[in-house]
């Protein structure tokens, strides 16, 4: 009986380890790289988009990971046309996403990739119908270069699916959808 014991704690012990290390490699890929603060600037469009991102935990619906989340501010012809970055330090991490989300959690569950997270952003430029809510986007960041100076890909696109006029938001956004921004921070 005490062998049965012995297995079985044996048994549990290495499930639990190799369920920890699974969670680890799911939810934790490569988030660190992510953190700081990323800058495009286009000369000839007189166009500057700042990112700001920081590691957080999103928790809701039974489930929690590591995630990283932030805010931008966008600029044209040296005026500020969206600024968010008064909301970066909020801790948003229960069920509310900030203006910037991004994780590699929701890829595939065996294996996500750590250069690329899928990423949910609100357009402050533009609005829901009669509502104040921004519209949102969902992309994709990407990493281009992981030597100084460091890089990454912003993409973002509407989503699919039928659109009905007066009750969505219009197509398109009023930030860039894709550029590749330099780590300055």
């Amino acid at each position: 009986m005490r062998k049965v014991i012995y297995i079985f704690a044996f048994l549990l012990l290495v499930t639990s380890n190799a369920f920890g290390q699974n969670i680890e490699r799911r939810y934790g890929a490569n988030l660190d790289f992510y953190v700081g603060t990323w800058k495009y600037t286009n000369i000839a469009t007189n166009e500057e988009f700042t990112i700001k991102l920081r590691k957080s935990i999103y928790t809701g619906f039974n489930i929690s990971y590591d995630c990283v989340v932030g805010t931008y501010t966008y600029k044209k012809n040296g005026s500020v046309i969206l600024d968010n970055m008064n909301e970066f330090m909020i801790d948003r991490s229960v069920g509310l996403p900030a203006p910037i989300y991004a994780s590699n959690a929701r890829e595939t569950i065996s294996e996500p990739n750590p250069n690329k997270l899928r990423t949910f952003v609100d357009d402050y430029g533009i609005l829901w119908p009669n509502s104040t809510l921004p519209k949102d986007g969902e992309g994709t960041i990407t990493i281009v270069s992981t030597v100084n100076p460091k890089k990454i890909r912003w993409e973002l696109k509407d989503g699919e699916g039928p659109r009905i006029v007066g009750h969505h938001p219009p197509m398109g956004f009023s930030i860039p959808t894709d550029i590749i921004l330099t780590k300055v921070e």
